[in-house]
């Protein structure tokens, strides 16, 4: 069972059941009542998220036995985006959240390689850094490192959906990254949201849109 916010989601148990409610569909009225049975639509956390009200209230009169053969076409369609909603969800949450993770390339097997890797080894490789940036190459993963960055405006087709909810884009985006180009990278949401401007001290929206713009530029700069 999973929780979001201290409620099932729901659309993982319900999704499991889904494969025998489409088989179902061009048999018998009893055998879709039977399939059906186990699972409550209503169960599944943030619904109108995953569907539409037109396929919502297909599953709807599908759940309450009022399902009509002539729409079965759309009915289906309907199943499968709920059963990848809730493969989805089972993905993203199984063991330790998050798609991605921080690992380390060098030797970590005991208090000495801490020493060199942070404490006080570290502040030679940051002293040399300083002295020659070049060494940055050698010394860190910049140049492999990619930064995806977004204040969640404009994310793929949903639109304006915050920082958090890019969050999920932009790991998935930084395992592309990793998988077809060897490039490490990094999912960083910004949160501009909301932000108040005046703190910044910039009074309109167009002077906050250049903040943006040098911000941007900043990121692209690292």
């Amino acid at each position: 069972m999973f929780a979001a916010q201290g409620r099932s989601l729901g659309v993982v148990e319900f999704s499991r059941g889904i494969p025998c409610i489409l088989d179902a569909l061009s048999g018998t009225p009893q055998q879709l009542a039977d399939a059906v049975a186990p699972f409550n639509v209503n169960d599944v956390y943030g619904l109108s998220a995953i569907l539409g009200p037109e396929q919502i209230a297909l599953l709807s009169k599908l759940q309450s036995g009022r399902f009509v053969p002539a729409e079965q076409r759309e009915t289906r369609r309907a199943l499968q985006r709920l059963q990848l909603a809730g493969m989805t969800a089972d993905y993203h949450m199984k063991g330790q959240p998050g798609k991605v993770s921080t690992a380390w390339t060098k030797s970590m097997a005991g208090l000495q390689d801490l020493k060199l890797a942070y404490s006080p080894g570290v502040a030679f490789a940051s002293r040399w850094i300083h002295h020659d940036r070049k060494l940055a190459a050698s010394f860190t993963n910049r140049q492999n490192t990619v930064y995806v960055v977004s204040d969640g405006t404009a994310v793929l087709g949903e639109g304006p959906i915050g920082p958090d909810a890019f969050h999920p884009v932009g790991e998935g985006k930084a395992i592309l990254m990793k998988l077809f180009t060897g490039l490490d990278a990094v999912s960083c949401p910004i949160a501009l949201e909301g932000l108040d401007r005046h703190l910044l001290g910039h009074d309109t929206p167009a002077e906050m849109e250049s903040y943006v713009r040098e911000f941007i530029k900043f990121v692209r700069a690292l």
